[in-house]
């Protein structure tokens, strides 16, 4: 995984003050140079083990609200829509047919 980005990932207690985009984009891009998937798990441990939260269930809703995200932003494209729906991982071929890769 790439390093969690110095602006839009402040710690978050009360509050979620990870900005959501940003999030999304790190995902993506961790994905595309680093990782050839990523799962919710793997994100929200590392949002803890930064000490970005404190809380993993309160992590796990802003991953989660992530990957609603990702979704969104695959169905933006035809043949993208369908790796996320079920799965908890986002996949290299993924991050690719999100023109994310390319």
């Amino acid at each position: 995984m790439l390093d969690v980005p110095e602006i839009g990932f402040r710690p978050s207690t009360k509050k979620h003050n990870v900005d959501l985009i940003i999030l999304c984009d790190w995902i993506e891009s961790s994905v595309m140079f680093v990782d050839e998937q990523l799962s919710q798990s793997d994100v929200m441990d590392m949002l803890c083990d930064m000490h970005v939260y404190q809380q993993k269930d309160f992590a796990a809703a802003r991953v989660e609200d992530a990957w609603s995200e990702l979704k969104r932003r695959q169905l933006w494209i035809a043949q993208g829509g369908s790796y996320l729906s079920t799965k908890k991982t986002y996949p290299k071929k993924a991050c690719m047919a999100a023109g994310a890769c390319t």
